[in-house]
């Protein structure tokens, strides 16, 4: 894209050598700027962006990557972490996050709910039960790992995957 911006200088600007010289150096850096604006829109998308922006991206929902990871694995949790982000630590996020993650339905369980005047509160209960229908390409202890960081504080977690196995406390 040469001479695009020594094309918007006045004419007498634009016949010094000097002049010249300098705006071509502007153009060059511009040109970058330019092609990585270009591609942001790109970078943004989990589903397009690099692995190194999907890690900045993660960083971005206060949820680091693990290296350990299957690469692929990032994609579907970011998606999830972006789609869910207003809804963080609550029964629908939870919920939503881990059917993502696994690829089947999910039941959640907790003790939280809003209760108004007069009705009856029931007992204290910290616990999120989650169960699985299949575990899918993440171990119950990744899937643990994860969700434990979506819970409010204080909340226990009870991850009860296919065939009644537990993974979580805690």
């Amino acid at each position: 894209m040469n001479g695009w911006l020594l094309a918007q200088l006045p004419r007498a600007m634009n016949a010094n050598p000097l002049v010249q010289a300098f705006v071509d150096a502007a153009e060059h850096t511009g040109d970058s700027i330019r092609a990585e604006l270009d591609a942001l829109e790109y970078q943004l998308d989990p589903d397009l962006a690099s692995p190194e922006m999907l890690a900045y991206l993660a960083g971005w929902l206060g949820f680091p990557l693990d290296r350990l990871d299957d690469p692929t694995f990032h994609r579907p949790l970011l998606r999830a972490l972006g789609r869910l982000l207003a809804y963080r630590g609550t029964k629908r996020a939870v919920a939503e996050l881990l059917a993502e993650l696994t690829g089947g339905p999910v039941t959640v369980t907790d003790g939280g709910g809003v209760w108004g005047p007069g009705e009856t509160v029931p007992a204290e209960n910290l616990t999120v039960r989650a169960e699985l229908s299949r575990t899918g390409p993440v171990s119950r202890d990744r899937l643990a790992g994860i969700v434990r960081r979506e819970l409010p504080i204080g909340a226990t977690l009870d991850l009860v995957g296919p065939a009644g196995s537990r993974t979580g406390e805690g």
